[in-house]
């Protein structure tokens, strides 16, 4: 259940080897051998749009001028085919407290036989501030085609030494070269983990002496070179790719001083909750109780229960604040001067809903976590930087309720599916413990159809539809940005070739509880007719069957983020004079601790052919060990789906 199950820890003590580690830069900027500007296929990987011809990196640490690590890095990447064109435009976030200098990018096309190398301005590179703590470095390539190489490099300062350098050797698209070497004085003890594919990099290790700020001692130097590595094949249900990636990692551990001692360091979240306490960013925002004291007083007034105080402040947060988009966990202003702008990001709004929470008599505490996109928090390694998102908790009767405040249409105690993301840490005053991320939430359609055949090889419908929990949340925002005329409309575009009518929806002027749908169609497709048969499958009206798990082997763990479920009832009139011939067979399959399950029924009463079909997934986490069992529950459901339903004329004797 742990991401980085699969990392190794590596001794610290390596292979020596002085005359790689002493060997400069593996590339020259601008120097590009013609057998890569020639390269119009990757022969291992025909199919790849682009390749990584180098990617290098120095990371140095040193004491000249307080602790300072140097970060050079430079990459080459050649553009096989359009799909590659997309490697054309590179983003490079940095912290706003580093420093981002000689960076450089250029293009480099053959022209008439000979090389072309178009140079990118620094003036067209643009900086932007992408976050409160954030700047991106925005590169466009200019003239990039089909047989183009880029490249570009930057070098990063920063004074972060508790998280030193992370390296990635894998992309999605194939990697020829990857060399990434650190250095770093032996005052600063690093445990040092690989992730993914170990047995595909070369190590080795080598030491120094150094004198510096009229300190001296040990500087260890390390190398890992990756060579031929295919491409990263992503998979569905793996909402972050990067906690697989093949890399390095650094956890800092003991800090040495050079007068003698140490301190150990056990990054802990009990740890983290405290420094986050303490922060002007976080904790005292959280704790002035004075801030919203006049607004909690009039939203709350004449609301006597907890509960009916807690919904109204989540209202109020809902329609009084706007959300930025931005993803954070610190906020990015005062919290009383994003209420007055009624913006902010994720932070300003949620931490300021456990502020208004607590001044109304609730029992509110913050939750940090880890997006889907971000990956899963480590429950070993406490890292700051692998946690990007904060909620809010809150306690009533004795139930806990996940609370965010960033979309408009989340009704009360459910959370966006992008913070379903396994655990997170609830931050408290005497350290905090690990919860679940969820609360009651589902992604759940339940389907009733009822369908005539006709004789002009038509099917009239009658159908009915109930969404719940992300289902109608999804229905919601679609209806809210489209427009319930337009989404209405767009039926008979989203299930193909079928005329509908009659069109109502229920359940728009609620957040909570069920949104139906219901209509009348003529369905112009799916029916096979002759003299004699009918011939049609019922599923294929609403879904184009396909299974996300057709590899016979997965590396990695499946992540659903919330259970779904899915319900058909189909109502299958049997035209006069005929019969049911063939027809679903039922079916009962379930995973052990009732993780997964397919059920399905056939019944025929007065005429009426009737198929009952449940599909439920209520385990959120597979393991990669568990892969083959959730594969063929798939497998053998789409098998069952696909069956086809035969009416067959009764003879008729004379």
């Amino acid at each position: 259940m742990i991401l980085r199950n699969a990392y190794l820890f590596i001794p610290i003590l390596l292979l020596m080897h002085d005359e790689i580690l002493g060997q400069p830069s593996p590339i020259t900027f601008g120097v590009i051998p013609r057998p890569d500007l020639e390269m119009t296929v990757y022969e291992p990987d025909k199919d790849a749009g682009a390749v990584v011809l180098c990617d290098y990196c120095k990371a140095e640490m040193s004491l000249n001028n307080g602790v300072k690590t140097s970060i050079k890095r430079h990459v080459r990447i050649k553009i096989l085919k359009k799909s590659g064109y997309d490697y054309g435009n590179v983003e490079i976030p940095y912290s706003t407290y580093d420093d981002l200098i000689n960076y450089k990018a250029s293009t480099c096309n053959i022209e008439n036989g000979e090389p072309v190398e178009t140079v990118l301005p620094k003036k067209q590179m643009i900086r932007e501030k992408t976050s409160a703590y954030t700047n991106t470095l925005k590169i466009a390539f200019p003239q990039v085609r089909e047989g183009s190489v880029i490249e570009y490099q930057y070098e990063l300062i920063t004074s972060d030494y508790f998280e030193f350098v992370p390296w990635t050797f894998e992309f999605t698209i194939p990697t020829i070269y990857s060399e990434f070497r650190a250095s770093y004085p032996a005052y600063f003890e690093y445990k040092i983990t690989l992730s993914g594919e170990q047995q595909k990099i070369s190590r080795h290790y080598k030491s120094e002496r150094f004198s510096a700020a009229g300190m001296s001692g040990t500087q260890h130097e390390y190398q890992w070179i990756a060579r031929d590595l295919p491409a990263f094949e992503e998979e569905p249900y793996l909402p972050n790719i990067q906690d697989y990636l093949t890399g390095v990692r650094f956890e800092l551990s003991a800090i040495y001083y050079p007068g003698g001692g140490s301190y150990e360091v056990s990054p802990t979240y009990e740890k983290i909750s405290e420094r986050l306490m303490e922060d002007e960013e976080f904790g005292v925002p959280i704790n002035h109780a004075m801030t919203f004291s006049k607004v909690i007083k009039t939203l709350i007034s004449g609301k006597n229960s907890q509960m009916e105080k807690a919904l109204t402040i989540y209202d109020h947060i809902k329609t009084h604040m706007h959300w930025n988009d931005e993803e954070e966990l610190y906020v990015s202003k005062p919290i009383k001067r994003s209420y007055n702008e009624q913006y902010g990001n994720s932070a300003d709004i949620n931490l300021m809903m456990i502020n208004m929470m607590r001044a109304a008599g609730i029992q509110a505490d913050p939750v940090i976590l880890s997006t889907r996109e971000n990956g899963i928090m480590n429950p070993v390694v406490a890292l700051l930087r692998n946690i990007n998102y904060v909620i809010c908790a809150i306690q009533i009767d004795g139930n806990q309720y996940l609370l965010d405040g960033t979309d408009p249409v989340n009704p009360f105690g459910s959370l966006p599916l992008r913070c379903m993301n396994f655990r997170g840490w609830k931050v408290t005053s005497n350290g905090g413990k690990w919860i679940e991320l969820r609360n009651n939430e589902i992604n759940s359609v339940s389907t009733t159809c009822s369908l005539s055949p006709s004789d002009d090889g038509t099917m009239s419908a009658e159908v009915k539809i109930r969404y719940d929990s992300y289902s109608a949340q999804n229905a919601r925002k679609a209806i809210r940005l489209y427009g319930e005329d337009d989404y209405k409309e767009d039926l008979s575009y989203r299930w193909g070739n079928i005329d509908v009518s009659t069109v109502s929806i229920s359940g728009t002027d609620s957040l909570d509880g069920s949104l139906g749908l219901r209509f009348n169609a003529v369905i112009h497709h799916n029916l096979l007719k002759d003299s004699n048969l009918i011939i049609f499958n019922p599923y294929e009206i609403f879904e184009n069957p396909s299974n996300p798990f057709i590899k016979e082997h997965r590396d990695y763990p499946v992540n659903f983020g919330c259970p779904i479920r899915e319900e058909y009832t189909f109502y299958i009139e049997v035209p006069e004079g005929y019969s049911v011939d063939e027809s679903p067979k039922k079916v009962q399959l379930i995973l052990p601790n009732k993780d997964a399950s397919f059920m399905q029924s056939t019944t025929v009463q007065n005429n009426i052919l009737v198929i009952n079909a449940r599909f439920s997934i209520q385990k959120t986490f597979f393991s990669k060990d568990e892969y083959e069992s959730l594969r063929q529950l798939y497998l053998i459901m789409l098998r069952k789906k696909a069956e086809m339903i035969v009416l067959r004329k009764n003879l008729v004797i004379s």
